[in-house]
């Protein structure tokens, strides 16, 4: 694991782009400097986009990234399966005859000798039994083929015991520059002694921190380098004698002295020009006129310190060609000595002597750089490349953002195409269209916020106001979105639902050797210090690193039941194959994101439907068969509500027999009824969905007197029709408990988990 400062963010981001378009699956997680805002309380019922308009969308527009973790997963090639024979087919998981590992399958048995076997275990017992190997020999070279074999993944016909994934983890600091589009930081304080209390070091978040800006903006100074480096170029060939990069250009009238010192000043300084331009300096000579360095110091002397920027290191590490370095003074004269110099000798180079932060009086200095026509060409390209850098560091973390989305949308990368963008001749990490590559997965855990947030500093600080377009904005950079926290709610078994889905629990009970019945390993860190697993919670890219290992185990256990593990369905077939709707949404819920604390699943995917249910109700539950009920008197329970849907049901048919209910009470006098059965839901057959609305509303309305029964679909479209019309009016009246959904989700006082909510009602007490 990695820590991206801007100190060595040019560094890092190489390696990041190197190994980027081979990963098989990224995760990704931040730290915000605010999760919420507000004490708004939220409810179950309330719509996504409801809850989008008054609660999310704020929050990523106002507050900051502090850490963005990306973690890269790669195929390990020394992983066998276990359950699959590479050599012919079958079961043994060996690898045996591998390209370049030197080992010959054994041939089949059929009875004859095998004399002819060349292997080195003949060859060796050969050597023993005509005494050129005596037996301490034989036992050594037995010991050093093994430590061999074991180095290349083999063990004698034995699986080594490797991870099927090993990963790199690249933990981003950020924060705003001036250029990242006045972007202010706001920083919440509940979240901030959360971060300090997990050891969240804000000293380098503050003075180390990678800058980054939009997309968009990102392009325009792209652009403008080039047109700039298309510019200087041109210039350069027009002009043989060069451009002087310290070139006052159109100044209205050159300045006059009249002090006489001030005058006698300028004669000298340009008296020991001329006789430095008139003597015979050895090559790559530099002279200083002031006696403070010694005269004829070499190049690369205290280069470290010549021009660096402060911030990012760049700078020129040496000088060419022939240099002077004038007596210091003040601004007033430095720029006498610019124009003076200027008109008498135009061939020459002017820049600053030394801009670092520990210049001293070098500050105050000129340098006059004298160039052959082959050393200002490379001086004009070390200029235009450290332009380049100086813009890399001012677009930061964008250029990783972007690189992710690309990877995302199968755009082809290429090495030589990383060092073109980091020398400064393309502007694009990726290739150009028509270069595609495979689709590369992103996974995050709970990650929606986390997905708003890249958008509100990468894409646009302001976030559309339809929930719809800003899902189009998320699946348009990510085409392909896991969920950990979907997995583990909504596809696995009853043992990983029933226990805690937190990112952390699940990263250890998903491992535990109680649970880990089909051979889990933890991917290895490759990019570690000591290639181990260990870091600390709550930082971004320890985050990143458990949410991958999270999404490969539980996608295993997922796959592994009898009848679905097969050929097609393997971990890595799943990743790079186009995606299939059973096996990518239904069993790893493909693009449905977590919405806490909330009846639905964000559908990435959901373009269509009825009015204000584009999103599918969560934990199986169906819209066609989950109903509001109103009118309900204060004294009635939990335990009321399920006698009245169950008394009689054995003499109901065995489908109804069968039907489990969930109750989500919104407040005293109103809930919702979710029906499933066996965890499946039983909204896709219209007889079926028919049957159970008949079967709800029969039983309430028997036991619950003047209560009012309404499905979610029913409820939309009556929402739907214009207002003015009888049949509306009419609707209105019958759905007059369900109008104010908004209002009754967002003053419930029933079942929240937010820290500081009021008490909850009486009705939840006696529920629970």
């Amino acid at each position: 694991m990695v820590h991206v400062t801007k100190s060595n963010f040019l560094t890092h981001l190489r390696d990041f782009l190197t190994h980027l378009p081979t990963a098989s699956f990224i995760s990704l997680d931040e730290e915000m400097t605010g999760i919420r805002l507000g004490n708004r309380k939220l409810n179950k019922g309330e719509l996504p986009s409801v809850r989008y308009k008054e609660s999310l969308k704020a929050v990523p527009e106002k507050f900051g990234i502090l850490q963005v973790g990306v973690a890269l997963f790669h195929k390990n090639p020394d992983y066998v399966d276990p359950t699959c024979d590479i050599g012919n087919g079958r079961g043994g998981g060996v690898r045996r005859g591998g390209p370049g590992l030197g080992i010959q399958n054994p041939p089949e048995d059929d009875g004859r000798p095998q004399d002819n076997v060349d292997t080195d275990v003949n060859e060796h017992s050969f050597m023993h039994r005509e005494g050129t190997l005596n037996q301490d020999e034989l036992e050594d070279w037995t010991e050093r083929e093994e430590e061999e074999e074991g180095a290349a993944g083999i063990s004698r016909g034995v699986q080594r015991d490797v991870p099927e994934y090993t990963c790199r983890i690249y933990n981003f600091y950020l924060f705003p520059n001036a250029d990242s589009q006045r972007r202010e930081v706001a920083m919440a304080p509940d979240t901030v002694k959360f971060l300090l209390d997990n050891h969240m070091d804000f000293n380098k978040v503050f003075s180390e921190g990678i800058s980054f800006t939009t997309c968009s903006h990102a392009k325009m100074l792209k652009e403008k380098f080039f047109i700039n480096k298309k510019n200087k170029l041109a210039a350069e060939t027009d002009n043989g004698n060069g451009s002087n990069g310290s070139a006052r250009k159109n100044l209205k009238e050159r300045i006059k002295l009249t002090r006489a010192e001030d005058i006698a000043f300028v004669a000298r300084t340009m008296a020991s020009l001329r006789e430095w331009i008139d003597a015979d300096h050895g090559d790559d000579e530099e002279v200083n006129t002031t006696g403070n360095h010694h005269e004829g110091q070499r190049l690369g002397e205290d280069a470290n310190r010549v021009g660096n920027d402060p911030d990012t290191g760049i700078g020129r590490q040496q000088v060419e060609g022939k240099s002077l370095i004038l007596p210091p003074c003040n601004a007033f004269l430095r720029r006498c000595l610019y124009e003076t110099i200027e008109a008498e000798y135009p061939g020459l180079i002017l820049e600053k002597a030394d801009s670092g932060p520990n210049a001293g009086a070098a500050r105050n200095q000129i340098r006059v750089v004298r160039l052959s026509s082959d050393e200002k060409k490379q001086r004009a390209e070390r200029i235009l490349q450290e332009e380049w850098s100086r813009l890399l560091y001012t677009i930061g973390f964008t250029t990783v953002f972007q690189a992710i989305s690309d990877a995302c949308n199968g755009k082809g990368f290429s090495e030589e195409h990383i060092d073109a963008f980091f020398s400064g001749e393309c502007s694009e990490v990726s290739l150009p269209a028509g270069n595609r590559g495979k689709k590369i997965p992103l996974v995050i855990h709970n990650g929606l916020m986390d997905l708003m947030f890249l958008l509100t500093h990468c894409h646009d600080g302001t976030l559309p106001d339809s929930f719809e377009d800003t899902k189009k904005l998320i699946r348009g950079y990510f085409p392909l979105i896991y969920d950990t926290k979907i997995l583990s709610t909504e596809c696995s078994d009853a043992e990983v639902k029933g226990g805690s889905t937190a990112l952390g629990d699940l990263y250890h009970s998903v491992y535990s050797p109680e649970s880990n019945d089909i051979g889990l390993k933890l991917s290895t860190i490759m990019n570690h210090h000591d290639g181990e697993s260990n870091g600390q919670a709550h930082e971004a890219a320890w985050d990143a690193y458990m949410t991958g290992c999270v999404f490969y185990g539980l996608c295993r256990k997922i796959l592994e039941p009898s009848g679905r593990r097969h050929k097609e369905t393997t971990f890595e077939n799943i990743l790079h194959n186009e995606p299939l709707g059973i096996v990518h949404r239904d069993w790893l819920g493909l693009n449905k994101l977590y919405l806490y604390f909330s009846l639905y699943t964000i559908d990435l995917e959901s373009s269509s439907g009825t009015t204000g249910l584009l999103d599918p109700l969560s934990h199986g539950l169906s819209a066609n068969t989950t109903f509001y009920v109103s009118g309900i008197n204060t004294n009635i329970s939990t335990r009321d509500i399920l006698q009245a849907l169950t008394n009689g049901s054995q003499y109901e048919i065995e489908l109804l027999q069968q039907l489990k209910y969930e109750i989500i009470w919104m407040d005293d006098t109103s809930l919702f009824v979710g029906t499933q059965l066996d965890n499946i839901a039983c909204g896709e057959d219209v007889g079926t969905i028919n049957l159970i609305a008949t079967h709800v509303h029969n039983k309430l309305h028997a036991s619950l007197k003047g209560v009012q029964v309404l499905d979610l679909v029913d409820f939309f479209k009556h929402k739907s029709i214009p207002k003015g019309s009888i049949i509306g009016s009419l609707a209105s009246a019958v759905a007059k408990p369900f109008q104010m959904l908004g209002n009754v989700v967002f003053g419930s006082q029933k079942r929240s988990h937010e820290p500081g909510d009021v008490e909850r009602s009486n009705k939840r007490s006696r529920v629970e």
